[in-house]
This record gives C-alpha cells, sequence and structure tokens, in this order.
C-alpha cells in the first residue's frame, strides 16, 4: 500500500518536472532559431551598407570630379579674386562683437 501510493504520489511529480523540462526545451529551441534568423537579418544588412556605402563613396568620387572640371568653366577659367568679400573655408562671416 505505501509503494503504491508512494508510486502515485511521486509519479506526479515526475510527469510535472518532465512537463516543465519539455516546456523550456521547446523555448530553447525557439529562442535558437530566432537567434538564427536574426544573424542571417543582421549578414545581409551588412552586405546592404557594403553595397550603399560603396555606391556612395562612386558618387562621391563622380559629384568631386565634376566640380573639379566645372568649377574652372563657370569662372571663366580665372581664379576669382576680389570680387566680393571672402568667406572663411567654412563658409560663414566671422562675426565680430561690437
Amino acid at each position: 500500500m505505501t509503494w503504491g501510493a508512494c508510486h502515485w504520489w511521486y509519479g506526479r511529480r515526475l510527469k510535472a518536472l518532465q512537463q516543465k523540462v519539455d516546456k523550456m526545451e521547446k523555448a530553447r529551441h525557439v529562442a535558437g532559431l530566432h537567434a538564427q534568423q536574426a544573424r542571417k537579418q543582421i549578414e545581409q544588412l551588412h552586405k546592404q551598407m557594403a553595397v550603399l556605402q560603396q555606391k556612395r563613396s562612386d558618387l562621391q568620387a563622380v559629384m568631386q570630379s565634376q566640380l573639379d572640371v566645372d568649377l574652372p568653366m563657370a569662372t571663366g577659367g580665372r581664379a576669382v579674386a576680389g570680387d566680393g568679400p571672402v568667406l572663411p573655408p567654412n563658409g560663414f562671416a566671422d562675426t565680430l562683437p561690437m
């Protein structure tokens, strides 16, 4: 009788613990799948970023070469000196206190 009661009592507890273990295993598996998916997305984003950076550097090189070609033509082939106020390299006139 005691053996039967213990078998029933501990059998219930073992089933409950087994269910918890199964639930945690499923959660671990799902978390692993999510991590794998996130790694793939990160890899894909890195590839896209590299392509965009390459396009950006190509575009900047084209724009710079275009500026180098267009600038002498716009000034008539001569450097403009004294036609107007000279601005500092940052593009803004200096402000002085009165």
